[in-house]
């Protein structure tokens, strides 16, 4: 039985790929080895693993190769608009039939909104945008007017290009004196572009709110422009990085919803300023709704200047209180219209990769001295290079050898700005090779990157993955090191900055919980390990670095992952650990402190994955203080307890005394508000009459 399944396995993999009976034979007598390995409760040799790994890489290269591309299996289940009313995440476990599923097709302009907005207010329905669906929380859901925002995926024009603008879009004659320079497409770069100096070379500019980051990514790259980070993978929008206070790595560098500096949102809400709070607002001249507010919002001091601001449909709101609200509010507040981004020049950058142990990654992430520029003591690893971040096994190198050692392995990326670049993969392979001690094991180690490589957009190689992971979970450890080992090779890589920062995987190959952790003390007397209180409620109680808080959770993580292990339920990836600097939007997860970011992953497909993110992510709540992010969760959130004051002290009831203006008619209330406990008093004021 086992050497059939095998065959066909094999057969299976062989085909998709279409490197012929060779490649196919070779698969399965991997499959097979590694299968009665698993039958008789032992671990494979490696040295037999590399040998026919190394069999199926020659074969595969031999072979002629052509990839019989298809359409990725998530497609069935996402279904966009094909099927009335039913609209599905990435993932497919948020699945939501609205009263009325608004496609890209349809949503293409400002007016659109404010249509749709006007429909929901009057017939009491609710009203909620989606981007890409990568988001694993319930924050997306509605019952009444889903929006579908990928139509909404054009950049500011300048006259003269053939091109309408885009609605409402601000102009370079209506910002104030002295603001960074706005740059629509059409527009003469401000500097000369032989002048290449990235990080003060900055601008501004402005684009709908669906637009992906690679669509976005590659329309900057031709005005000589990009983003100041981005997140590990480039298909979701702009408006959904920014809502949910997605991010990059760089303890200098915030999420990515700090780069906003105005944004126009479509509200049901009738804005108006709380008392004593400074505000400035400019009336749209001409408003076309009652019912449906058009806000441009922004800081106090914003980058538009009041006296040359007019509009008829758009009202300028400048209140600190209402951006910092709005920037990270995940779509409870409106729907998110267009963004002006802080951009900089175009960039390459080179990331180096280097296999270490968790205890040396421990070692060089200790405090340093304060200065008067670092009065932190930040670890120089991190103020010396633009993004750090580490791969971290769940398991321990050799959990079964005779020393019995719980050693950790990690790999440290580095990634720097450097001179133009244009790097093959070819060469970015030789470079990761160089000082490798064995050439056969690094294959071994790349033998599914290969495969990745081969059948990019293939969601089946995940699914075989999986198989092979559930059928032999002995094997998984093994499997998640080998990963992580890879990674000191392919994270070796130079080029254009977003090309370097994706992670390169496809839409499902894989998915996470992420939890934030401080690593900055908290001056408060009260302040203790294993509790909310580890958070500072402002920048002046976050005091000196630490790692404590972020190792407490890695080490929660590898108990959790053992117990697991023994009852069946594995972690099926490497984790992902990044550093983020202080953020002052009210619930963005960096608000307070310098953050520590664990992102929990697990293979798509694999056995009881939601079940052992639920797990690992309570504990890191309960016994760490770790706070849940808003899109990358599986449902950690409860409003029992007042989970969300503990987690936000001091910012959550400003956040809901903004979040009740703009939603006084509960257009944007979800379950996933309710069950926050953030949905606001009225939402369910008179159940009791």
């Amino acid at each position: 039985a086992l050497a059939a399944t095998a065959a066909a396995m094999g057969n299976a993999i062989g085909r998709m790929i279409g490197c012929g009976q060779e490649y196919e034979s070779i698969i399965a007598d991997l499959i097979k080895y590694v299968g009665e390995k698993e039958s008789r409760g032992t671990m494979p040799d490696l040295k037999q693993v590399q040998k026919l790994a190394r069999r199926a890489l020659m074969a595969r290269r031999a072979a002629d190769g052509k990839i019989r591309r298809s359409k990725a299996t998530l497609d069935k289940t996402r279904q966009r608009g094909e099927q009335r009313g039913e609209w599905s995440n990435v993932l497919g476990n948020v699945k939501i039939n609205p009263r009325v599923l608004h496609t890209s097709a349809e949503v293409t302009t400002l007016q659109s909104l404010v249509a749709i907005t006007e429909q929901a207010v009057a017939s009491g329905a609710g009203v909620h945008a989606v981007g890409s669906g990568h988001s694993y929380s319930t924050c997306q859901s509605t019952d009444g007017h889903l929006i579908e925002t990928h139509g909404l995926s054009r950049l500011a024009q300048a006259p003269g290009t053939g091109s309408a603008p885009i609605s409402a879009q601000l102009e370079p004659g209506q910002l104030r004196a002295g603001t960074l320079p706005l740059v629509r497409q059409g527009d003469t770069t401000p500097w000369p572009r032989q002048d290449y100096r990235p990080t003060e070379h900055l601008a501004l500019v402005e684009a709908e709110s669906g637009v992906t980051i690679l669509a976005l990514a590659q329309a900057l790259e031709s005005m000589d422009l990009a983003l100041t980070n981005m997140g590990g993978a480039s298909w979701q929008t702009l408006a959904g990085y920014v809502s949910t206070s997605t991010h990059g790595s760089g303890i200098g560098l915030g999420p990515i919803c700090d780069g906003v500096r105005s944004l126009v949102l479509v509200s049901s809400g009738a804005w108006a300023p709380s008392a004593g709070a400074r505000s400035r607002i400019v009336r749209a001249t001409a408003p076309s709704s009652s019912t449906a507010h058009v806000y441009r919002i922004e800081p106090y001091n914003g980058i538009t200047d009041p006296a040359r601001y007019s509009s008829a449909e758009v009202t300028l709101v400048q209140s600190d209180e209402a951006f910092r609200a709005v920037v990270c509010s995940f779509g409870s507040m409106g729907v998110i219209y267009s963004l002006v981004m802080e951009v900089m020049q175009f960039y390459y950058v080179r990331a180096v990769a280097t296999q270490i142990t968790w205890s040396e990654a421990l070692a060089e992430l200790q405090p340093v001295p304060p200065t008067r520029t670092n009065p932190h003591g930040v670890p120089a690893l991190l103020t010396d290079h633009r993004n750090v971040q580490y791969f971290w096994s769940p398991y321990p190198e050799d959990p079964y050898g005779p020393d019995g050692s719980k050693e950790h392995l990690a790999v440290r990326l580095v990634v720097d700005i450097v001179p133009k670049v244009e790097t093959s993969f070819i060469a970015n392979v030789i470079t990761g090779l160089q000082g490798q001690e064995s050439v056969a094991r690094v294959l071994f180690d790349l033998i599914a990157t290969d495969l990745y490589f081969a059948v990019a957009d293939e969601q089946i190689i995940y699914e075989v993955s999986a198989l092979i992971m559930d059928m032999c979970p002995h094997a998984v450890p093994m499997l998640v090191n080998s990963a992580l080992k890879s990674q000191a090779l392919v994270g070796n890589r130079s080029g254009k900055w977003y090309e370097v920062y994706n992670l390169g995987t496809a839409e499902n190959a894989g998915f996470a919980s992420e939890f934030a952790f401080p690593l900055q003390r908290n001056k408060a007397p009260d302040a203790k390990l294993g509790s909310y209180k580890v958070w500072p409620k402002s920048e002046a109680q976050a005091g000196g670095w630490t790692v404590e808080h972020l190792n407490a959770g890695v080490q929660s993580f590898a108990r959790n992952t053992e117990a697991l292990r023994r009852d069946g339920q594995l972690a099926t990836s490497p984790l992902g650990i990044r550093f983020v600097a202080r953020s002052d939007k009210p619930l963005s997860m960096m608000h307070g402190s310098l953050t520590g970011m664990i992102e929990l992953d697990m293979a798509y497909g694999t056995f009881a994955y939601e079940e052992i993110l639920r797990v690992q992510g309570w504990a890191l709540m309960r016994d760490v203080g770790a706070r849940f992010h808003w899109g990358l969760n599986f449902n950690n959130s409860s409003g029992a307890g007042n989970l969300i004051g503990l987690m936000y002290p001091g910012t959550r009831d400003k956040w809901l005394a903004e979040m009740r203006k703009f939603n006084a008619r509960n257009t944007y209330t979800n379950d996933f508000l309710v069950l926050l406990g953030l949905s606001g008093t009225n939402y369910l004021a008179g159940i009791n009459k």
